[in-house]
């Protein structure tokens, strides 16, 4: 099994992370029926993609400077459910905005690009999620499922990275900033990678302006 993979089994079809919101339903009776009083088996896969960041930053002594802004991650998870001829696809999608507070320290400058050292906790909140899910039956498409679900969740966690800085104007600069992240366990938390993975890698892009 890939990391992040976890396998169930349920009495009846399992469709994860569905919500309330009334869904676009093609028709799904005969999934239904095909999938009563037989043993369901879910795979599920969770990841997350790059995260993107505006940030500011404040130089308060040479090569040292503590940074805030904003950060926008989204996670998707894929759920595959087998139930004798019947299969069920589901995939959800989470977004979250963060903020972080990071020291900084810059270890090398040349003619406007530097590295540097990163570090500092975050705070995220969702801000919205969606679900599709498609099932089967031998192999033909028998029902069609999506829907936006109300989501609240948040998560404190801790990161650290090396990034890559390069000036575009006399106070901006782009960067990217790979490093680890640790999302803090505990609460009652929408499954994803960051429960599945806690501490995993990170891949930052962003934009700075420096003070």
């Amino acid at each position: 099994q890939a990391p992040g993979t976890v396998t169930k089994s349920y009495g009846v079809a399992y469709n994860p992370g569905m919500g309330n919101a009334a869904p676009m339903v093609k028709s799904d009776i005969t999934t239904r029926m095909l999938s009563r009083n037989r043993e369901t088996t879910t795979e599920s896969q969770h990841r997350r993609l790059p995260r993107i960041s505006l940030g500011v930053s404040y130089e308060f002594i040479p090569r040292w400077s503590v940074g805030t802004g904003i950060t926008y991650s989204s996670l998707r998870s894929d759920y595959t459910a087998l139930s004798g001829t019947t299969e069920t696809r589901t995939v959800r999608h989470l977004h979250y905005l963060g903020v972080p507070l990071n020291i900084q320290y810059r270890t090398w400058e040349w003619k406007g690009f530097s590295l540097y050292l990163s570090g500092g906790p975050m705070v995220e909140s969702a801000v919205g999620a969606s679900v599709e899910t498609n099932s089967y039956v031998s192999g033909k498409l028998a029902s069609e499922q999506s829907e936006s679900i109300s989501c609240k969740d948040w998560f404190w966690s801790l990161n650290a990275g090396a990034g890559l800085q390069f000036k575009i104007t006399r106070k901006g600069a782009l960067y990217v900033q790979p490093g680890l992240s640790w999302h803090m366990p505990g609460g009652d938390h929408i499954e994803s990678s960051y429960t599945a993975r806690p501490l995993s890698f990170e891949m930052d892009f962003g934009a700075r302006w420096t003070f």
